[in-house]
């Protein structure tokens, strides 16, 4: 519907905005969408959940395919369970 071979983000975005209303669209996502949504300015908001965990050489980098250096704000801070920590930021 928007695009043959590649997605117009933008584009998909909007639809979902027209066609359903949608005013909050979350995702759940890897590296690959996060990275072109953030690039494309089409996110306003980053959640990070924290596992106490030090995975050391084989880490995932999440947001390796950004260039830019993002300065994120602090929105909103909780703690579960005393080890998981969920980080909600604002771009």
């Amino acid at each position: 519907m928007v695009g043959e071979n590649n997605c117009n983000l933008n584009k998909l975005l909007e639809l979902l905005t027209e066609e359903y209303n949608a005013r909050t669209i979350l995702t759940d996502t890897g590296s690959l969408l996060s990275n072109l949504l953030i690039k494309q300015g089409l996110v306003s908001e980053i959640s990070l959940l924290i596992h106490p965990v030090i995975i050391g050489k084989k880490a995932y980098n999440m947001f390796a395919h950004l260039d830019a250096k993002l300065k994120l704000e602090l929105v909103k801070k909780e703690s579960f369970e005393k080890r998981y920590i969920w980080n909600l930021y604002r771009i």
